[in-house]
């Protein structure tokens, strides 16, 4: 039986990498976009992501999708072992979903001069050396295994560190992401 479904805005960062997670945890999920019929009226709101299981549970908020997708897999550590690891992991998916996405959205799609566009490069750059700094003694972004922090950001970073020159630069980024791709190969693809 179908443990629900989820809608989705494909170019999104925030959804590109879904049917990944779905795979790699083994849940039985159906991916729609947003535009599929029914969307707008079980989600007036129109926010992507958005998941609904059969009996009319509804969710919204991308850090807490994933956090409750993770849930959803038998015997999942993928979010973190225990209360302070869970909410480590929280607060690493709303890092990566909200400070570090503000500045590249902005970058990305939002600025049209080159002072807005230098300013939210250098906060973006600033969260890039914060993280870097923080994988200076550990391999993980929480505890001592992956889990869907890392996945998250790592997916991120994929995608748009080159609005800010890359992170070649970063030693401790370069050796988490090899990492990352070598625990969880799915994830190497950016899509």
């Amino acid at each position: 039986m179908s443990q629900g479904t989820i809608y989705i805005f494909p170019q999104s960062p925030r959804s590109f990498w879904i049917h990944q997670i779905i795979s790699d945890l083994n849940l039985d999920i159906t991916i729609k976009d947003n535009k599929s019929e029914e969307f707008g009226e079980l989600f007036p709101l129109k926010k992507c992501p958005a998941f609904i299981d059969s009996t009319g549970f509804k969710l919204t908020e991308t850090p807490v999708i994933y956090k409750y997708l993770v849930s959803l897999a038998e015997n999942s550590t993928f979010g973190g072992v225990g209360a302070k690891e869970e909410a480590s992991v929280a607060q690493w998916l709303n890092f990566t979903n909200q400070d570090f996405s503000d500045p590249i959205a902005a970058i990305v799609y939002i600025c049209k001069d080159e002072e807005s566009t230098e300013k939210n490069k250098q906060k973006a750059i600033g969260y890039f050396e914060y993280v870097n700094n923080t994988l200076a003694d550990k391999k993980w972004l929480v505890g001592n295994q992956i889990t869907i922090a890392d996945i998250y950001l790592f997916k991120c970073f994929k995608g748009f560190s080159d609005f800010v020159g890359g992170v070649a630069h970063l030693p401790n980024i370069v050796r988490w992401m090899g990492d990352v791709e070598t625990e969880k190969p799915i994830y190497k693809a950016l899509y």
